[in-house]
C-alpha cells in the first residue's frame, strides 16, 4: 500500500494495465487481470476478476469469480458465502436450490446500480436489473 493508490492487505495480483482507484480497497486474496477498472470506493476481496470488467463506484465484489467483460454499477454488489474448507461444500445444488457458496458471473453479465447478487451463478451474456440469491440464472 502506497500513500497514493490503493489499499491492498494480504496475497494481491494486480495485472500491470489494470487500472485501480487510490480509494479502492483490494484484498486479501484477490487476482485482478488485463484492462479491469476499479472505481472509487470499490472493496474486492477474496475473488478473481477477469479481463475487461469495469466496476464502478462504491461496488463490493467478496468471494466471487467475475467473468470477462462484465459490468458492475454503482453501490452494486456480488457477494458469495466464504468457504473455509473444500470439505464444506459437496454439490452446488440441493433438493434443486443452489447452496451457499462462492458467487460466478458468466462472461458478459452486467449487473446494474445497486443490485445485489449473492451466493447466485449467472450465466452469460445476461443483464441482471434486480437483487437475486441462491438461484442459477440461465
Amino acid at each position: 500500500t502506497t500513500s497514493d493508490g490503493p489499499e491492498i492487505t494480504g496475497a494481491v495480483y494486480i495485472h500491470p494495465t489494470a487500472q485501480i482507484h487510490p480509494t479502492a480497497v483490494i484484498g486479501p486474496n484477490v487476482s485482478i487481470h488485463a484492462r479491469v477498472v476499479v472505481g472509487p470506493g470499490v472493496r474486492i476481496n477474496d475473488s478473481i476478476v477477469l479481463d475487461n470488467v469495469n466496476i464502478k463506484d462504491n461496488a463490493a465484489i467478496l468471494h466471487a469469480i467475475v467473468g470477462w467483460d462484465c459490468r458492475i454499477g454503482k453501490w452494486g454488489r456480488v457477494e458469495g458465502s466464504q468457504i473455509t474448507s473444500p470439505d464444506d461444500i459437496d454439490e452446488v445444488t440441493h433438493l434443486g436450490v443452489k447452496v451457499n457458496s462462492i458467487c460466478i458471473l458468466g462472461e458478459d453479465v452486467q449487473v446494474k446500480d445497486e443490485v445485489f447478487i449473492r451466493n447466485s451463478i449467472v450465466l452469460p451474456h445476461k443483464e441482471m436489473a434486480g437483487n437475486k440469491h441462491n438461484e442459477i440464472i440461465m
